[in-house]
């Protein structure tokens, strides 16, 4: 709480738990200090060496995906892979150091045989230092004809790399991080290989896992609106209400890989009475209330414009409503006045006498 009594939240990331200094071995387990029943009464959390405080369990909210019922910190996504991103990390400095090393080398004189010192094939020799120690290179003029000697040949010299089998190879542990992650190897790195429905399915495991994890936060979430509007109503900040403890949370907009064929498929959806608004605007990461609350102020608008322009102008309600907004793909006809006989309706007969 601040000094004037308002709620306050800190983001810690889950490695700053840790065991206290003068913590017992049966008390603590990774930062977290356990009852006699196993359960988490506290939490040690530190920002250096000598800085150490703990937090009950009641004021503190564990956001974690764990992989087994006795884990009471939880450990991070990237743990499966973590080995193999240091392996990424080392192979790719070493492979950008050898495409530097191959771009840098133009010819290569091959010999066969030992050449005169006195006679070098492109002019006078010189050093130049490389990171791997001092390299002996003539100096190539343009248009230059070398002479060779006997035994002396020029070879182009052209790199391989990186070869195919080495980005196999680094997609290969890029897969495995991936699949610690719980998220298709497609959608982190690379989606180029699939077609519209692997598209689709990559996309709907990768939604699937985000739905887990915003389902994780929500608890918590719910905890902090409770704590702030409830400070709050004590401060007098907000009026009470018996209802203010009930809250939805409204999640971002689904991914989607194909935006109008969804939105055919969901409007036909609505239309038959399959899908709720509610969902379709969760989708979109609208409320639906909102949405309907919009509509509704939109269309009393919408009414009152075409009323009063009805009335300036002397022509039909429905005909104006038409021309300000179309609802129909047929567009709207005006119904017949008295003067006028509807389109198709023959003349009254006339009676003979």
């Amino acid at each position: 709480m601040t000094a004037g009594g308002f709620p306050k939240i800190q983001l810690i990331r889950a490695h700053r738990i840790k065991n206290p200094p003068d913590s017992k071995s049966d008390k603590w387990v990774d930062g977290v200090r356990l009852s006699t029943r196993g359960s988490p009464v506290a939490y040690s959390v530190t920002s250096g060496p000598d800085d150490w405080k703990v937090y009950p369990v009641e004021s503190f909210a564990l956001v974690r995906d764990p992989d087994a019922p006795d884990e009471y910190r939880g450990k991070t996504s990237l743990h499966h892979g973590i080995n193999g991103l240091r392996d990424a990390k080392e192979i790719l400095t070493a492979e950008k150091q050898g495409v530097k090393i191959n771009s840098s080398l133009a010819l290569v004189i091959k010999i066969l045989q030992a050449a005169q010192p006195d006679q070098p094939v492109f002019g006078p020799q010189g050093l130049i230092q490389t990171e791997s120690g001092d390299l002996s290179l003539d100096r190539i003029l343009a248009g230059a004809i070398p002479r060779l000697n006997e035994g002396e040949d020029i070879w182009s010299h052209k790199s391989d790399r990186p070869s195919p089998t080495f980005t196999g190879f680094l997609d290969y542990l890029l897969r495995d991080v991936a699949i610690g992650l719980g998220l298709p190897w497609e959608f982190v790195w690379d989606s180029t290989k699939l077609g519209g429905s692997g598209n689709r399915l990559a996309i709907g495991q990768a939604q699937w896992k985000f739905e887990e994890r915003q389902a994780q936060f929500k608890p918590h979430a719910n905890r902090d609106w409770q704590f702030v509007i409830g400070a709050a109503i004590d401060r007098g900040d907000v009026p009470a209400d018996k209802d203010w403890f009930r809250v939805k949370w409204q999640m971002p907009r689904r991914i989607s890989v194909d935006a109008g064929r969804d939105a055919k498929a969901n409007l036909d959806d609505l239309k038959y009475g399959v899908r709720t608004h509610s969902e379709d605007a969760g989708e979109r990461g609208e409320f639906w209330e909102d949405e309907r609350r919009q509509t509704e102020l939109e269309t009393l608008d919408l009414i009152q414009r075409a009323d009063r322009i009805a009335k300036a102008t002397g022509k039909p309600f429905e005909l104006i409503l038409g021309l300000i907004q179309q609802r129909s793909p047929n567009p709207v006809i005006p119904p017949p006045t008295s003067a006028e006989p509807p389109t198709g309706t023959p003349p009254n007969p006339t009676t003979a006498g």
